[in-house]
């Protein structure tokens, strides 16, 4: 299961990130992540998928 709450620029004290790290990692069979975390993840998902694609196109690129 995963939640997805807040973003870590409200994470804007050392007090505040250890406390959220603490109980993001204190949870069993739940990931915990904020919304920038997941907007990152599906950036570097799409950046990749676009790369594999153009290697395959490269590959497969014959003229018959």
């Amino acid at each position: 299961m995963i939640l997805i709450i807040g973003n870590t620029n409200q994470l804007n004290d050392r007090m505040k990130r250890e406390s959220f790290e603490m109980f993001r990692r204190g949870q069993r069979d739940l990931e915990i992540l904020t919304f920038d975390e997941i907007y990152e993840r599906a950036k570097f998902i799409v950046h990749h998928d676009e790369e594999v694609s153009e290697a395959e196109i490269s590959e497969n690129d014959c003229p018959f």
